[in-house]
């Protein structure tokens, strides 16, 4: 699934425009002086995280026992496993843990429409290839509601054939049925910055996206570029990067050379 939104995006939007001055590993994820072209192309970095996210909190979280519906198959040394409806493939220790949606009244579910096509500017291939990717991810969440993964990709697909709306009300309904999936948020806070032009609740989804994984380096890159480009404001653009850096002082090579160079770029 995640080449084929891989594929998706390429063949309909085609490579995106970076700064030449900027190692790669350092450019931004997002940038609102960026044409739609571009823009569409970095959400490829958000759709990568999808079909891992049954990975995430690996060796933190060994202690979780799930109590709902989706039960974890446990293992350090299997490469092959499935969890709700998805293969995953892996190596090495470790422990996978799959996040348990809380009991009660469940949140109302987002209406399971077909594609709708909002963009005028895609072709043929791709608008075909959204349509059927609209269509199985509703197959799938049809067997099992709690398909996170399915209910990720369809915001996935709407978003790309520019139903905004749609894509929001999924994500929305993922952050209520498991306020920990850091996804959602992120994806969120970035339909709200860049299309549905909402700021308040940009910030709010990229803020929540950073507590529940202040790990993911590209959440607090994502943040400065919002604040910086989006609200002008230089201040909050580079505490937040420092704030990246110090909460990563391992990792975040990329934080430290925007920062050091921010003035240049």
């Amino acid at each position: 699934m995640t080449r084929l939104l891989k594929n998706l995006v390429t063949e309909s939007l085609g490579e995106s425009k970076t700064r030449e001055s900027i190692p790669s590993y350092a450019k931004p994820c997002y940038n609102t002086d960026m044409n739609n072209k571009n823009i569409y192309i970095a959400l490829v970095a958000v759709v990568v995280v999808v079909l891992g996210y049954w990975v995430i909190h690996t060796q933190n979280n060994q202690n979780l026992s799930p109590t709902a519906s989706l039960a974890p198959e446990n293992t350090a040394t299997t490469s092959n496993l499935t969890a709700g409806g998805m293969k995953i493939q892996g190596s090495g220790g470790g422990t996978i843990t799959l996040e348990p949606i809380p009991e009660g009244k469940a949140p109302t579910m987002p209406e399971l429409y077909d594609a709708k096509i909002m963009m005028s500017n895609l072709s043929a291939d791709v608008i075909e290839k959204i349509t059927t990717g609209v269509k199985e991810s509703i197959t799938a969440i049809r067997k099992n509601s709690r398909d996170i993964g399915a209910w990720l990709n369809l915001g996935i697909y709407r978003k790309i054939g520019g139903d905004f709306t749609g894509a929001r009300d999924v994500w929305t309904y993922v952050t209520k049925i498991i306020p920990t999936n850091d996804v959602a948020f992120g994806n969120l806070a970035d339909l709200y910055d860049h299309f549905l032009k909402d700021p308040i609740l940009a910030e709010t989804n990229y803020r929540t996206a950073i507590k529940l994984a202040p790990a993911n380096i590209g959440y607090y890159q994502s943040l400065a570029d919002f604040y910086r480009y989006t609200l002008r404001d230089d201040i909050k653009a580079r505490a937040i990067l420092r704030q990246g850096i110090s909460a990563n002082p391992q990792t975040s090579a990329n934080l430290k050379y925007l920062l050091d160079h921010y003035d240049e770029m």
